[in-house]
C-alpha cells in the first residue's frame, strides 16, 4: 500500500485504530485497565491522525492496521508437523524462564502477541528464536497465561513448574525441565512405582517424575485440575503439551491423564519415563519424542524395561540417589 501510495504522488499514513477513535471501544474479554498497547499507542491514542497545514492540499492514503492478534500456529494432527515441533519446542523453552524475577511468560503472551509489527519471538541473546504464527481477530488472541511454580510462596515445595495459556482455538500447557538441584534429585530418583489409575494402572512409572508430577496436583488443586481448560477442551479446543528434559517426562504424565481430549504432544531430549506395558497403555497418544543420538538423558533410566528384573532388584537404589529415601 505504501509504495502504491508514493508512485501515485500520495502521503501515506499507516496507523492503528487507537490513532483514529476519539474514545475506547468496548473490547471483548478485555479486563485490564488501559487498552493494548500496540493497537493503542500511549501518547498518540485517542487524538486523532495529524495532518501538516502544508500538507492538506495533498491526497492522503490512510491504511489502518487490522485489530487483531498473533497465536502459534499449531496443528491438530497426528501426523508430524514442522510447526508444531518448532513452536513447542521454543514453549519448552520458555517455560524456563525465571518468571517472579522478569515475567518473560506473561509479556511474551501479552505484548509480543499483540504486536504486529513483527512476529512474536522469545530472544535469548544472542539468540532470537523466530515463532510461526498467524493473526487472528483480537477477540480470539491469548488470554493471559497462568504460570506455577509449587517452590514460590511461605509454602513453597520441590520446583515443579508450568504455565497454561489458551485462545479461541487451542490450549497449550508447558512444563519445565531440569534446572535446579531439587529437579536433579528428582531425575535420580528413578525407584519404579506402580501407575495409578489416571495414568492407566498398568505398568512402571519413573517414580521421581511421578511424585513431582503429583506434587503439582496437590499444590495447585482446582488450579491444576484446570475445570475451566476442560470446559474449553470439551467445547473442541485442540490441546498441546510440551517440555524438554524433566519437562518431557512431567508433559507425558499429564498427557496421559488427559488422553481422552486427545493432545499432541511434542517433548525434547525426554528422559524415560514409563515401563514398556505402561507405554503401551498410552499407545493412542499422539507422542514426538525428539532426541539426539549423543544425549545421555534420553537413555536414562539405562533400562528400558522398569517391570524388568534388574529393577524389582535394584529399583530401591534410585530412592538412595534421589535423596528421598
Amino acid at each position: 500500500m505504501q509504495e502504491k501510495a508514493g508512485i501515485a504522488g500520495y502521503i501515506h499514513h499507516y496507523v492503528t485504530i487507537g490513532e483514529l477513535c476519539d474514545r475506547l471501544p468496548e473490547i471483548d474479554g478485555w479486563a485490564e485497565p488501559e487498552p493494548p498497547k500496540f493497537h493503542f499507542p500511549p501518547g498518540r491514542s485517542l487524538k486523532g491522525t495529524e495532518i501538516a497545514r502544508e500538507a492538506l492540499d495533498k491526497r492522503h492514503v490512510i491504511e489502518i492496521c487490522p485489530f487483531r492478534a498473533w497465536v502459534l500456529s499449531l496443528h491438530d494432527t497426528k501426523e508430524y508437523d514442522l510447526a508444531n515441533a518448532l513452536n513447542l519446542g521454543i514453549m519448552a523453552d520458555l517455560v524456563y524462564a525465571a518468571e517472579a524475577k522478569n515475567p518473560t511468560i506473561d509479556y511474551f503472551f501479552r505484548q509480543k502477541c499483540q504486536d504486529l509489527s513483527c512476529l512474536p519471538q522469545l530472544a535469548e541473546f544472542p539468540n532470537y528464536f523466530h515463532t510461526l504464527a498467524v493473526d487472528v481477530p483480537f477477540r480470539e488472541r491469548y488470554q493471559p497465561p497462568l504460570y506455577m511454580n509449587t517452590g514460590e510462596g511461605a509454602q513453597g515445595e520441590g520446583d515443579t513448574r508450568l504455565f497454561t495459556v489458551e485462545c479461541a482455538s487451542h490450549v497449550l500447557v508447558a512444563w519445565c525441565g531440569t534446572d535446579s538441584l531439587l529437579n536433579f534429585r528428582t531425575d535420580v530418583s528413578f525407584g519404579p512405582k506402580r501407575c495409578p489409575a489416571e495414568l492407566g494402572g498398568m505398568g512402571n512409572v519413573h517414580g521421581g517424575f511421578l511424585e513431582a508430577y503429583q506434587l503439582a496436583k496437590r499444590k495447585f488443586g482446582d488450579k491444576f485440575n484446570l475445570r475451566a481448560l476442560r470446559t474449553s477442551l470439551d467445547n473442541r479446543k485442540s490441546l498441546f503439551i510440551c517440555g524438554h528434559s524433566l519437562g518431557g517426562a512431567l508433559a507425558l504424565l499429564y498427557a496421559a491423564e488427559m488422553k481422552a481430549f486427545n493432545p499432541v504432544l511434542s517433548t525434547y531430549g525426554m528422559p524415560r519415563t514409563f515401563s514398556r506395558l505402561a507405554a503401551y497403555m498410552q499407545r493412542d497418544i499422539t507422542h514426538y519424542r525428539h532426541a539426539n543420538d549423543n544425549d545421555m538423558v534420553t537413555q536414562i533410566p539405562p533400562e528400558v524395561d522398569l517391570d524388568s528384573e534388574l529393577y524389582e532388584k535394584l529399583g530401591w537404589l534410585g530412592d538412595k540417589l534421589g535423596f528421598d529415601g
